[in-house]
């Protein structure tokens, strides 16, 4: 008998992750066979991950996707992440000891984003943010709710999109902000809530100037701390659309279009 030799391009391209019955035990080793397969644009990977606590930090890879089985909240990542060209979803990161973000990411590629669908993230340390962008990459979020009481969402450079998100802080013990933006190319956030706490009370501070920056369709709920809902340390080019707050922003944004109703 002739022996079969499968092409490549058709060889099974996921792996599964669990406590028992799985391909491995842990998310690194899953991590680990992928990289021998050289994944690549047109040959991606899955790894599929059962309910359970997996107390390990992960450093993703190019074109290996992350997917979390089950309800919200089965999969939990008791580690820190280190983001790529890649999707992580369905998964929630909780991490109470250590220092630095839950979620870094560094990458370089403007196009092929690192994206987050449907996690869910909570941080009680006051000086980790959730999400960290430090580099030129493009981060990409999808219905994620991140809670924290330090920096949510962080971004030095880079792009980053939210759509469908909610970003709070912790209302009593917050120490920053829900975004905290310090540079980059662009940032875009559509229908999303964002919710200030903590001792600013703020959901948006921003530092610098972003070539591309916008608000679409989006609620601000500042906290009791707060006396504006948006604020920055010069005036900002800062499109806003059909958005919804609490209270004003800070002079500096000057929103056209931003409806303050404290019933939001």
């Amino acid at each position: 008998m002739t022996k079969r030799v499968i092409p490549a391009s058709q060889e099974k391209r996921f792996s599964i992750v669990a406590k028992a019955g799985g391909d491995y035990t842990t998310i690194t080793a899953a991590l680990a066979y992928a990289a021998t397969k050289s994944p690549k644009a047109n040959e991606q990977w899955v790894i599929q991950v059962f309910p359970g606590r997996y107390a390990e930090s992960l450093t993703c890879q190019d074109y290996v996707h992350i997917a979390g089985v089950g309800a919200p909240g089965a999969v939990i990542i008791d580690g820190l992440v280190v983001g790529a060209k890649c999707r992580l979803e369905n998964l929630t990161f909780d991490r109470t000891t250590g220092s630095g973000a839950l979620i870094t990411y560094a990458g370089s590629s403007a196009t092929i984003p690192f994206e987050l669908v449907e996690c869910r993230a909570a941080s009680t340390e006051d000086s980790r943010a959730i999400l960290s962008l430090s580099n030129s990459g493009l981060i990409e979020l999808t219905r994620c709710q991140f809670k924290g009481e330090y920096r949510v969402i962080e971004q030095a450079a880079g792009s980053i999109v939210a759509v469908d998100c909610v970003l709070e802080e912790d209302a009593v013990n917050g120490t920053a902000y829900p975004v905290y933006i310090s540079g980059g190319d662009k940032f875009e956030y559509r229908n999303c809530l964002l919710i200030g706490g903590g001792v600013h009370g703020i959901c948006v501070y921003l530092v610098a100037s972003v070539a591309a920056a916008r608000f679409l369709h989006c609620t601000f709920r500042k906290g009791s701390a707060g006396t504006v809902t948006l604020d920055s340390d010069a005036a900002r080019s800062v499109a806003i659309a059909g958005c919804l707050a609490t209270h004003a922003a800070s002079g500096d944004f000057s929103p056209a279009d931003l409806v303050v109703d404290a019933g939001v």
